[in-house]
C-alpha cells in the first residue's frame, strides 16, 4: 500500500516526471533548441573561409534597420545549416544612416569596410592581408540612376543587384486623429497644414513636454543628449518660429537619431520653413510611438517605411511637395523618394566561397515579404533571429531556389591554367577539353584529392612570354581574389621558364606536358588527359599538404 503524501511532494514528484519525460520525448532537442532547421541531416563537412592561410569568419554588416537585420540571421541560417559554413558573424555598425540620399562620405564609409587592402602593393605585408570590416551588405540603399560603378571598378568589391525591395523615409500620423480632424474640416496629410494652428494644438504634444525632454538624454549620468549638435538645444531642435519654453504653439516631430536621416530631415524642414519642433528620443522611439499608436492619441513621427511601425500600425502618410529633379543628396524641399537595397561583397567571397556568393546572388525578396512575413514576425516574437528562422520553415519553396544546384562539400582548389588559344605562334585551343577531362578524372578519384575539387581559371598566353607574366603576376603576384594554388601550363617553353622561377618563390607547383604534334585533335585531347591526370594524381600528394595553406 503507497503511503501519504502530501501535496507539496506530489507536486515536486510531478514536476521531476514531466522533466523526464520531457527529456526522454525530446532525445536531442537541447541541441536542436539551437538551430532553425531540426530535422534537415547536417552537412557532410563543415567549410570555411581561407585568408592567407588561416581560417576567417563570414562577416555581415548590420544596421539599425529592423529589415536588415532580419535578412542577414535569413542568410546566416542558410550558410550555417544548408550550406554548411562555420563562423557566420554580424558585424553591427553605430550610426542610423544611410536610408535616403547620403553624403559622399557615408557612401566611401560603406565601401571601405567592404572591401581590403588586400591588392595593395604599397602597403606593408600586415595591410596587404589585411581583412574588410565587413565582407557582406545585403542593404544598401542606392536611389534610381546612382551609378555604383565607382565601387565595383577596383575587383575589390561586386556588386551583386537589386535585393528587391525599396526603403522610403517620411512623415507619418496616426490615422485616427487624420479622420478625426477630417470630420471636422481640416485636412492634416499635408505638408501646409503644419501651418495650421488647429493641427499644431493636436500634435504640439503639450502635456508631454517634461517626459519628452527626458527622453532626449542618453545617459542621466553625463547628461549628453541623443542630438548633441550645435543645431539642436537640449536635444531639441525648435522650428521657425517656435519658443523654446514649451510646444504649444508648434507641431512636434518625434525621431530616433540625427545620423538616421543625415540631416535631411532638418534641411527639409529649414528649407519650408515649417513650424515643427524636431525631438530625438533615440533608442525610447518605438515604445515612445508605438504606446501613442496603440492608444489613439495624437502622435507624429518620422521614420521609414517598411518599419515594424509604418508596416503594423494604422498610420499615414504626409504629402510633400514632388522633387523636380533628382539630387543624390538632400532633398531641400520636397518629399523623400524611395531607393532600393542593392547587395554588395568583398571579391574574394565571390572565388574563395562560391557556394555563399551563389545564395546571395539568388536572394531576393517582395515589399509583400517585408511588411507581411519580416516585421509581423518580428512583432509577434520579439527577435530578429526567431522572425528570420520562422520565414524559413515556411517558405521552403522559396530558400530552395536559392541553393546551389550542385551543392558539394568539396574545398574548391584553383589551378592557374596557360593554354595557346590564340596568336600567331603556335594555337591549340583543343588543350582546354583535355585539361578539363583530366582535371574531371582526378575531382571523380575518391582516392586522389576526396575533399579538394580542382580548377581552372583559364588564360590565353598566346606562347607570349610577356602575358603569361603579366597574367601571373595578376593572379598570383598581387594576391588576387582567386586562391591559386599551382600552376598548369605553360604550353610553350619560352613561357615555362620564367613562371617555373617564379612560381617556386611563391611555393607553386608547375605541371607542364609535352605534346606530341603528329597526333590529329581527336587523340591529342584524349592523351594529353590521359596522361595529365597521371602526373596530377601523381603530384596530389604534395597539393594535400599544400592546399590546406593556401
Amino acid at each position: 500500500m503507497m503511503g501519504y503524501h502530501s501535496p507539496g511532494t506530489l507536486k515536486k514528484l510531478l514536476s521531476i516526471l514531466v522533466v523526464c519525460l520531457y527529456i526522454g520525448y525530446s532525445g536531442g532537442s537541447v541541441e536542436c533548441m539551437q538551430k532553425c532547421f531540426c530535422k534537415i541531416p547536417d552537412v557532410p563537412r563543415v567549410k570555411r573561409l581561407y585568408h592567407y592561410g588561416s581560417s576567417v569568419p563570414i562577416v555581415l554588416e548590420g544596421s539599425d534597420r529592423l529589415s536588415q537585420n532580419i535578412t542577414n540571421y535569413v542568410l546566416k541560417i542558410l550558410l550555417e545549416e544548408i550550406i554548411g559554413y562555420s563562423q557566420i558573424k554580424i558585424n553591427y555598425q553605430s550610426g542610423h544612416y544611410i536610408i535616403h540620399q547620403m553624403s559622399l562620405k557615408d557612401w566611401i564609409h560603406i565601401k571601405e569596410r567592404i572591401k581590403s587592402d588586400y591588392c595593395d602593393f604599397s602597403k606593408n605585408d600586415e595591410a596587404i592581408s589585411k581583412l574588410p570590416v565587413s565582407m557582406i551588405n545585403l542593404e544598401v540603399p542606392v536611389q534610381n540612376g546612382y551609378d555604383t560603378s565607382s565601387w565595383t571598378n577596383t575587383d575589390r568589391i561586386q556588386n551583386v543587384g537589386f535585393l528587391g525591395p525599396k526603403g522610403r523615409l517620411g512623415w507619418f500620423a496616426s490615422t485616427h486623429m487624420v479622420d478625426e480632424l477630417w470630420r471636422l474640416g481640416i485636412i492634416s496629410d499635408h505638408w501646409r497644414s503644419l501651418f495650421s494652428k488647429s493641427v499644431a494644438e493636436k500634435f504640439a504634444l503639450t502635456s508631454q513636454y517634461e517626459l519628452l525632454k527626458n527622453l532626449t538624454i542618453v545617459n542621466d549620468t553625463t547628461n549628453k543628449h541623443y542630438c548633441d549638435s550645435p543645431i539642436c538645444e537640449d536635444g531639441i531642435f525648435y522650428g521657425y518660429g517656435c519658443p523654446k519654453t514649451n510646444f504649444s504653439k508648434c507641431s512636434t516631430l518625434i525621431t530616433s537619431f540625427p545620423d538616421f536621416d543625415n540631416g535631411a530631415l532638418i534641411s527639409q524642414v529649414k528649407s519650408l520653413g515649417l513650424p515643427v519642433n524636431v525631438v530625438y528620443i533615440g533608442d525610447n522611439f518605438n515604445t515612445f510611438v508605438l504606446d501613442r499608436l496603440k492608444k489613439s492619441l495624437p502622435i507624429l513621427f518620422f521614420d521609414i517605411n517598411p518599419s515594424i511601425l509604418t508596416s503594423t500600425e494604422n498610420v499615414t502618410r504626409i504629402n510633400f511637395p514632388l522633387c523636380q529633379k533628382n539630387s543624390f543628396f538632400y532633398p531641400n524641399n520636397c518629399d523623400f523618394e524611395g531607393n532600393q537595397y542593392k547587395k554588395f561583397v568583398w571579391t574574394k567571397i565571390r572565388y574563395s566561397a562560391p557556394e555563399v556568393y551563389h545564395v546571395i546572388s539568388k536572394m531576393k525578396f517582395t515589399d509583400e515579404i517585408y511588411t507581411q512575413q519580416f516585421i509581423k514576425r518580428y512583432k509577434y516574437y520579439g527577435s530578429t533571429e526567431k522572425a528570420a528562422c520562422s520565414y524559413l520553415r515556411y517558405h521552403q519553396d522559396e530558400w530552395q531556389k536559392w541553393i546551389p544546384p550542385n551543392l558539394s562539400s568539396k574545398i574548391k582548389v584553383s589551378l592557374l591554367s596557360f593554354f595557346p588559344l590564340s596568336g600567331s605562334r603556335w594555337r591549340q585551343p583543343g588543350l582546354i577539353q583535355g585539361a578539363k577531362l583530366a582535371l574531371d578524372i582526378v575531382n571523380q578519384n575518391r582516392h586522389i584529392l576526396p575533399n579538394h575539387d580542382l580548377e581552372m581559371v583559364v588564360v590565353d598566353s598566346q606562347c607570349q612570354p610577356g602575358i603569361a607574366l603579366k597574367e601571373f603576376i595578376r593572379y598570383v603576384g598581387k594576391r588576387s581574389a582567386i586562391p591559386i594554388a599551382g600552376v598548369l601550363g605553360p604550353a610553350c617553353s619560352d613561357e615555362t621558364e620564367p613562371i617555373a622561377s617564379l612560381s617556386r618563390h611563391f611555393n607553386m607547383l608547375t605541371v607542364k606536358k609535352k605534346l606530341r604534334l603528329h597526333l590529329c585533335q581527336t587523340e591529342l585531347i584524349t592523351l594529353f588527359s590521359s596522361e595529365l591526370s597521371q602526373k596530377l594524381a601523381i603530384t596530389s600528394k604534395f597539393y594535400k599538404t599544400f592546399i590546406m595553406y593556401n
